[in-house]
């Protein structure tokens, strides 16, 4: 598998070289269709050619809620985003069952998001903050007047 399709980017680091296999022609095609070479990836950052078409790798946790796909948003559909991976990072042609089952096993990756919360002061029936401060300050100035 290329890079850009492992689960976990190990040991390379986050960011990838995209596309692999540029001169394949159904590579290219899809390239100049969603204008995927315009960007030129982290080497906006570090100004390095090393860095040219480099891009972040993402997590396939929850991969098929996170549409639009690529580092323009320009794919819309998880089986379009499956078939340019395919020809550009493994240089193949996926048949459509390939594709089925390639997006069956990335939907299967689609979890619950865990509860975030944030923390809060115990709340009094028929009170607010506010009420709280204004107690706070009585008896800061109760307790200077002794």
């Amino acid at each position: 598998m290329g890079p850009c399709l492992t689960i976990t980017p190990m040991g390379t680091g986050w960011y990838q070289k995209f596309p692999v296999y540029a001169k394949n022609p159904a590579c290219s095609s899809d390239m100049e269709k969603y204008d995927l070479m315009k960007d030129p990836g982290r080497f906006d950052v570090t100004h390095k050619v090393s860095d040219e078409h480099k891009f972040k790798v993402p997590s396939w946790r929850n991969v098929a809620l996170e549409a639009p796909y690529f580092h323009n948003g320009s794919v819309q559909k998880l089986s379009d985003a499956i078939r340019i991976m395919a020809v550009c990072e493994l240089n193949k042609s996926l048949t459509d069952g390939q594709v089925q089952s390639i997006s069956a096993f990335m939907n299967s990756l689609t979890g619950k998001f865990p509860k975030e919360t944030l923390p809060c002061e115990p709340q009094t029936p028929g009170t607010t903050i506010m009420m709280h401060v204004a107690k706070l300050e009585k008896t800061a100035e109760e307790t200077k007047a002794q």
